[in-house]
């Protein structure tokens, strides 16, 4: 009987390479094995020999995700001012998602495609955050020793920072992506630094609007069925 073949780590990782640009391209479900494996210069073969099956697979790419997005957080806690580490974490943040789109995608169910269910973020109750930024949700659980902000819960400012944080990488890896900037940083660090300071100076301050009618509107449906298909966005000028 012919000994099954065995394949080093660096056929694992260009496979996962692989599998997380498929993807983030156009979804879990429409991962094929064949071209994943082609994409990594390998067989099909040889995901079944280390990952078992197409869900191995997949599972690996979110655990690659995952600790990839938990590790570099984590390791920007250099500070014993958890101001500073916001900031820095904040910067961290991006940098890995700038260098690392479709581990990004992936982490986030970027491009209008599902979160892969092994990260979670599907089965996330809404009064909690995901594992993926509890080290943002640490460094909030410390700021809220501050008199304005103990009466503001963990999550609200957590996702308050996480949405400044979110929203511009969105924006930059949809719009101009290798297009490397140092202005677009600074830019992303003045608003994030904006919205911790809002936190800091306010608490829990009135909102400037009405807002009890507002829960009262429907919620928002999908219009343009363009906007989950993939369809480019418009050209925009440089910035």
């Amino acid at each position: 009987m012919a000994r099954p073949k065995v394949y080093d780590d660096a056929v694992r990782t260009r496979l996962v390479d692989a599998a997380a640009r498929a993807v983030a391209t156009a979804g879990a479900t429409a991962v094929s094995l064949r071209r994943v494996s082609a994409a990594a210069g390998t067989t099909t073969n040889a995901v079944y020999t280390i990952f078992g099956s197409r869900q191995g697979l997949l599972d690996a790419v979110a655990a690659r995700a995952k600790r990839a997005c938990e590790d570099t957080l984590r390791r920007a806690r250099r500070h014993a001012n958890p101001v500073e580490d916001l900031i820095h974490l904040a910067l961290a943040y991006r940098r890995w998602a700038l260098a690392n789109p479709s581990l990004y995608a992936v982490a986030f169910g970027e491009r209008g495609h599902e979160p892969l269910p092994a990260l979670g973020l599907a089965s996330t109750p809404p009064d909690a955050v995901p594992s993926l930024i509890h080290p943002l949700a640490d460094l909030v659980t410390e700021l809220g020793q501050d008199a304005a902000l103990r009466d503001v819960p963990v999550r609200t400012i957590t996702w308050s920072i996480w949405a400044a944080m979110h929203g511009l990488i969105t924006l930059e890896l949809a719009w101009w992506h290798g297009q490397v900037s140092q202005e677009r940083e600074h830019t992303y660090l003045l608003h994030c630094d904006a919205i911790v300071r809002g936190w800091l100076a306010g608490g829990n301050p009135e909102p400037l609007w009405d807002l009890e009618p507002l829960w009262a509107l429907e919620p928002v449906r999908q219009v343009d069925a363009g906007a989950a298909s993939g369809r480019a966005p418009p050209p925009l000028p440089s910035w």
